[in-house]
């Protein structure tokens, strides 16, 4: 009986969330992170751009292959609600990445990691949303990646 319940929500989880189109973060050197996937959920309406609420929690699954080692990880996820191309909405502030990947990172070892964004109430419309991973003692090791949301009301 365990293992249908197991089996069951498995299937729920992987139904309701969705794989989102990706780019990778303009100015990144490419060769120093591989991103493999980007689901967000909920996200019925993917992959090119998900329709979420204000307000509401949603869990963001990142895969990917970093291409160099740290013990100092910071990551952030920001929007670009004035669509200026700077990503000053903030999301989830620059916080530890100690905190949602087991750390040290390992160089050519690949892994993902969850976290849960929320956006708040002058959020509106289609944006892209960058999620960014650096070694905080070496800028240039990063892991970046932008995605299209729509906010609703």
């Amino acid at each position: 009986m365990d293992a249908r319940l197991f089996l069951l929500y498995l299937f729920v989880s992987v139904a309701s969330s969705e794989l989102v189109r990706k780019k990778i973060c303009k100015g990144v050197d490419t060769p120093t992170c591989s991103i493999h996937n980007v689901h967000l959920d909920p996200c019925p309406d993917g992959p090119a751009f998900c329709l979420i609420r204000r307000n509401k929690l949603y869990q963001v699954t990142v895969d990917f292959n970093p291409q160099f080692s740290s013990s100092n990880l910071k990551l952030a996820i920001n929007g670009d609600s004035a669509k200026d191309a700077t990503f000053s909405t903030e999301i989830l502030p620059p916080t530890s990445g100690c905190d949602v990947i087991t750390c040290p990172l390992q160089k050519n070892t690949r892994q993902s990691f969850n976290t849960t964004i929320s956006l708040n109430k002058r959020s509106r419309g289609k944006f892209p949303i960058q999620i960014k991973l650096w070694n905080e003692d070496n800028i240039a090791d990063v892991c970046c990646v932008i995605f299209n949301v729509r906010v609703l009301k």
